[in-house]
């Protein structure tokens, strides 16, 4: 089961401290962890920290970004821990500390005394439980001698009913006697009554009928009724036969008739004689019932007064057996007549049956011979009745003795005998004692308590307190012993006591004067303390004492307080209070004066591991080699010039060493002044390992390392195999049994999806380059300038144009607007116009309007020819200009970059602890 063990983790100005990790590293196996295996938690923004712990020993190492591992300790997580912060599992001891033999002591006394508290509070739940029982004994012990005079006065009273009933049974049994030899009257009448009761056969079926209902209703008691209805169904029977008969005899039907009527008549008697046997039965059935309730209440009494008697006196135990054996007889005889009744209504009955399945003529006869053998047996259940009740009347006149001879008398501190109770709790009189409910109180805590002829007291006994006037071997409490000197003191004044003596002494007593003084000589002489005491009132269950002011007062008296009044010594005291284991294992108990580390036992002590450490660390001295190191403890080497390594230290430095010892031995050596620590273990007979610097890093993880030298306990990552069984703890991280080759290699954190130690390819994620020349203006730009000179052309080309003829006409005039006419000219003109104008002149109109001059001309003829001739072309110097505009550039980027991806680095080797 793991143990849950968080916190807040603080720095020393108590600011919580987040983002660092704790680490418990196993230090060896236990049933759920392997050693060297390593949990962890980080701290939160809070500073908490949480971690389910399995049982074992661990090494807890803390981690924090920026500041170098460090080592807080050893802990040991036990599965019966509770929860805890880590503060208290680093400050706990450890089993494997060397503790000094005080602190081991002072453990085993603490326990003893946590025990002695338990022990004592269930002493003192014991001593209150006793004294609850006690005041309740008290109670009962009033209840009880009330009850035992109830029981007498009951006694007498079940004695007079025992004799009341035993007379009801003799009348009981005479009546029972008187039915059964009517019944037999009645059936002679009845089989009379059916030999002629030919054709009134019906009327004596009704009568039959009658008498049957009668015996019904007469019930389980009316025995004798129940012979009479069987005797009138044999009637009814014999008289169905001779029915038959009827029509051959009318003679014997008319005399019949009158013999039916008469049958009728003697039915009608028989039903009434049923029906006065019913009430005589019924009658006979409540006394029977009152008689039984009667001697069950006797005997109830009489169990009662056993109760009673036996814790009066041992007279009344012998009076009670004989009161219980008189009302045994009593039942007996009581059972005797109930049998005897029984079998005589058996044989009625089954006489009847058989007389039925006879002639009519046998039936008076058979009839008559049961009745007679009933009558017999009734007599014979009388006669042992009235055997009974005389049997009867002489145990009621023994238990009426019985009774006289316990009857109470007055309570009295002079004379024994029975004292009558009373349910008073507020009454001063002297003539009661305690009340019946005490009595059964009593009774149900003696069922409890050990057997008066073996008894076998434990614990804290208890007894009742019998009456002040019982004088024989019951127990007396100290209520009693109390109760007894108080009615000594308090029965009588003592002067009337001392009156008493002084008549006694004046008669006729010649020698007065001396008689006088030794009548005085007995008496207490007063003094301050009597006079207190006559003044105060008596009360049960008081003790007196003085209080501050000298004063005498009276205070409760527990059931308690009186125990411990009645022992006789401080042992008995101790064993009453149940202290005698508490007193023999404080015997054993560290003194309160002595000290742990200089600290006192009077008060809570608080261990710290300098208190368990100081002073007990042992020296190595010189020369001594580690190898013999084997004992659990703390060891030191204060010198650097003892340490060597073939004395088997770790380095020439000087440090402590702790040893561990569990399957086998392990030595963690560290280092003087410094955090470095060095572990190494041996088992059975096996060699050391070697040291191992004790650091953060646990078994499988790479280790980066500045240097080609491996350190001891460590291999390089090349991808070589390992012996698994070597290295367990190793073969859990590869359990391929192969290092991986961390040459040239770099560690990723494993996305989700991917398997640990999977293997990945460089290469760089996939993506395209997009290239461009920046779009550039070149302007307009000037050719450099050149002189061609002069240039002629070829003498070629001489030709001749064609002339034609062009004739000119046309018509040239104008138009009046005044009178719409239209004016022509001839001859010469000339070309030309002017803007149109208009004017008067007085009445004269004057307009102009330009010239339309339409004209056509036809050219006919050659024109002149020069020859071949050529021409003379000056091209002379110039430039030209070139336009170049706006335009891009198709750009090719060559390949660059070394032969894989890498980044600037470090070149380190990768090393692995070898567990």
């Amino acid at each position: 089961m793991s143990v849950q063990i968080s916190g807040v983790f603080k720095d020393g100005a108590g600011k919580p401290v987040q983002g660092c990790t704790i680490q418990l590293n196993a230090k060896k196996t236990s049933p759920t962890v392997v050693v060297e295996v390593i949990s962890s938690t980080v701290t939160d923004a809070n500073g908490h920290y949480s971690i389910e712990a399995e049982p074992g020993y661990y090494s807890v190492s803390l981690m924090r970004e920026g500041f170098p591992p460090s080592v807080a300790g050893d802990i040991y997580v036990a599965p019966t821990d509770a929860p805890d912060t880590l503060n208290a599992f680093l400050d706990a001891p450890k089993d494997a500390d060397l503790r000094p033999g005080v602190m081991k002591r002072f453990e085993e006394m603490v326990n003893r005394v946590v025990d002695l508290s338990g022990a004592t509070e269930k002493d003192r739940e014991r001593a209150e439980q006793a004294a609850q029982s006690a005041e309740q004994s008290k109670d009962s012990a009033a209840l009880s001698a009330t009850a035992a005079a109830e029981s007498q006065k009951q006694a007498a009273r079940s004695a007079d009913a025992a004799d009341v009933s035993a007379r009801s049974a003799d009348d009981n049994a005479r009546q029972t006697a008187q039915d059964v030899l009517a019944c037999a009257a009645d059936a002679d009448s009845a089989a009379k009554s059916a030999q002629t009761a030919t054709e009134q056969a019906g009327q004596a079926k009704i009568a039959a009928d009658t008498v049957q209902k009668a015996q019904e209703e007469a019930g389980v008691s009316a025995q004798s009724a129940a012979g009479s209805a069987g005797s009138a169904a044999a009637a009814a029977q014999t008289a169905g036969e001779h029915a038959g008969n009827a029509a051959a005899s009318e003679i014997s039907a008319r005399e019949s008739a009158l013999t039916a009527t008469q049958a009728a008549e003697q039915g009608d008697n028989s039903a009434a004689a049923a029906v006065l046997s019913e009430q005589h039965a019924r009658e006979y059935s409540e006394k029977a019932a009152k008689s039984e309730a009667a001697a069950s209440a006797s005997a109830e009494s009489a169990s009662s007064s056993d109760a009673s008697a036996l814790q009066s006196a041992e007279k009344a135990e012998k009076q009670k057996n004989a009161a219980a054996e008189s009302v045994t007889r009593a039942e007996q005889a009581r059972d005797e007549a109930l049998t005897s009744r029984n079998e005589a209504v058996e044989a009625a009955e089954t006489a009847a049956t058989d007389a039925a399945e006879k002639a009519a003529g046998k039936v008076s006869e058979q009839l008559k011979a049961a009745v007679a053998d009933d009558t017999q047996r009734a007599e014979a259940a009388m006669a042992g009745a009235e055997s009974a009740a005389v049997a009867s009347q002489g145990y009621r006149d023994e238990a009426r003795d019985i009774a006289e001879s316990l009857k109470p008398g007055d309570a009295s501190t002079t004379q024994k005998g029975l004292v009558q109770l009373s349910s008073d709790d507020d009454s001063d009189s002297e003539a009661y004692a305690a009340t019946p409910k005490a009595v059964k109180k009593v009774k149900d805590l003696a069922n409890q308590k050990a057997p008066l002829d073996s008894p076998d007291l434990t614990g804290t006994p208890t007894a009742p307190t019998p009456p002040l006037s019982v004088s024989n071997k019951q127990i007396a409490n100290t209520e009693y012993v109390q109760a007894a000197v108080a009615a000594l003191v308090g029965s009588s004044p003592e002067a009337l006591d001392t009156l008493a003596e002084l008549a006694q002494a004046l008669g006729n007593d010649p020698n007065f004067a001396t008689t006088m003084l030794n009548a005085l000589a007995g008496k207490q002489p007063l003094n301050e303390i009597l006079t207190s005491l006559s003044g105060l009132s008596t009360s049960g269950s008081k003790l007196p004492f003085f209080s501050s002011k000298n004063t005498l007062m009276l205070t409760d008296l527990t059931t308690t307080g009186r125990g411990l009044i009645a022992k006789n010594s401080i042992n008995e005291i101790i064993t009453y209070l149940g202290l005698v284991e508490t007193i023999n294992l404080a015997a054993g108990a560290v003194p309160s004066t002595r000290r742990v580390n200089e600290k006192a036992l009077t008060d809570d002590i608080y261990i710290t591991s300098q208190d368990i450490f100081n002073g007990q660390v042992l020296m190595i001295g010189a020369d001594q080699n580690l190898d013999n190191f084997q004992t659990p403890g703390l060891y030191a080497q204060d010198m650097n010039v003892n340490t060597s390594t073939a004395l088997n230290y770790p380095e020439n430095n000087a440090g402590s060493l702790m040893v561990l010892r569990s399957a086998g031995v392990t030595q963690i050596y560290r280092v003087y002044n410094s955090s470095r620590s060095y572990t190494r273990s041996k088992h059975s007979t096996q060699a050391w390992t070697p040291w191992v610097p004790d650091d953060s890093f646990p078994v499988g993880a790479p280790i980066p390392w500045p240097s080609d030298t491996t350190p001891q306990g460590y291999a390089l990552m090349q991808g070589q195999p390992f012996d698994k069984a070597a290295y367990p703890l190793l073969a859990i991280a590869y359990p391929s049994g192969v290092i991986p080759d961390m040459r040239g290699q770099t560690i990723k954190g494993k996305p989700n999806g991917r398997a640990a130690l999977s293997y990945e390819q460089d290469g760089v994620i996939s993506h395209t380059h997009g290239a461009s020349a920046s779009s550039t203006d070149l302007g307009t730009k000037t050719t450099s300038s050149f002189d061609y000179g002069t240039k002629t052309s070829n003498t070629t080309g001489d030709h001749n144009h064609n002339r034609g003829t062009m004739e000119i006409t046309g018509t040239l005039g104008y138009f009046r607007s005044d009178n719409s006419s239209f004016y022509t000219a001839s001859g010469t003109f000339t070309l030309g116009g002017s803007t149109a104008a208009k004017s008067f002149t007085g009445s004269n109109f004057t307009y102009g309007v330009p010239v339309n001059f339409n004209a056509s001309r036809t050219w006919s003829g050659v024109t002149n020819t020069t020859g071949n001739h050529a021409h003379s072309v000056a091209i002379g110097a110039h430039a030209h200009s070139i336009a170049i505009g706006s335009h891009g550039h198709s750009v090719t980027v060559n390949a660059t970059g070394n032969a894989e991806n890498t980044v600037k680095n470090i070149a380190f080797n990768y090393i692995v602890r070898l567990a």
